[in-house]
């Protein structure tokens, strides 16, 4: 599993958890937050969805969180693993220039 799923499942997690400690339905959440369907949310609170910039402030002003509650520590692993990423694909264009030049 890739960080990104990681992150947007722990998110949502986290997530479901202040809606559900203040007893609101999804449905009224997306009322509040001004989504289009409860089917968004419950796609957040599942890791289907990824947020929106936009919507990290709505969530996070509304439930009076701040932004690193809900990014948590997942950041850094995705930044590590985009970085491994980039590190594996230079190897590869660096062996295969070291072939041509043999």
């Amino acid at each position: 599993m890739k960080a990104i799923d990681t992150f947007d499942t722990q998110m949502g997690a986290k997530i479901k958890v202040l809606r559900e400690s203040l007893g609101i339905s999804q449905s009224d959440l997306a009322k509040e937050l001004k989504f289009e369907t409860p089917t968004a949310i419950s796609l957040i609170e599942s890791g289907k969805r990824s947020l929106k910039l936009r919507d990290f402030k709505k969530i996070s002003d509304y439930f009076n969180v701040s932004y690193e509650y809900l990014i948590g520590d997942q950041v850094k692993d995705i930044i590590e693993e985009s970085l491994e990423d980039e590190i594996a694909r230079a190897m590869t264009k660096l062996a295969a220039l070291m072939k041509k030049q043999v």
